[in-house]
């Protein structure tokens, strides 16, 4: 039966008795099974798969806060993901801020993620460890049909050094048909120093 309803398994397997049930009961975990929310368990299961740190409300506001997207690169309608690394300390403090991914050739993306991870404030000690934090600076042009420019390039597993990748922040801003250079934008991703 487990097998059969497993999207709520870790619920209904409190309300099995036994290997071999009588068909009341069968019914009645059945009845139960019918009344939970599919998509409940779905989210707690994505939630207890990522980091203890992207679930921490205070980490995330002052990341989505302090991140603002380049004036140049906005001008210039470029669009691209970066990957910061940093540690926390015993004491909860951010520190060796580092950039992971190549450098986005002067459009100020890596500055501004450095910039923002340099505000935070001193964090729980229990989050204490290297980590990843990748960040998509994406943009919307209304006039468009609403066409979101999203990056596709991602750091290689290999270069991520043994820290714990974070779930990815995204920092969006909407483009008109002002800008006349690169109506359509494009990807920027750098060289590897």
């Amino acid at each position: 039966m487990l097998e059969v309803l497993k999207d709520q398994s870790a619920r209904l397997s409190t309300r099995l008795d036994s290997e071999k049930m009588s068909p009341e009961a069968i019914i009645d975990v059945l009845k139960y099974y019918d009344t939970l929310n599919p998509n409940e368990q779905v989210l707690s299961d994505e939630l207890a798969t990522k980091p203890a740190l992207s679930r921490d409300l205070l980490f995330n506001q002052v990341i989505q806060n302090k991140i603002s997207y380049p004036g140049l690169a906005r001008s210039e309608r470029v669009y691209g993901r970066v990957y910061a690394g940093f540690e926390i300390d015993e004491r909860g403090q951010v520190q060796n801020i580092v950039l992971l991914s190549p450098e986005n050739v002067g459009f100020g993306f890596d500055y501004a993620v450095k910039q923002a991870l340099k505000k935070l404030p001193v964090l729980s000690p229990e989050y204490a460890g290297k980590y990843a934090l990748p960040v998509a600076f994406t943009f919307t042009n209304p006039s468009k049909n609403k066409t979101v420019q999203v990056p596709v390039n991602r750091l290689p597993a290999d270069r991520l050094a043994e820290r714990i990748e974070l779930e990815e922040i995204t920092v969006s801003v909407p483009v008109g048909e002002s800008f006349t250079q690169r109506p359509e934008g494009r990807e920027v991703w750098g060289y590897y120093k």
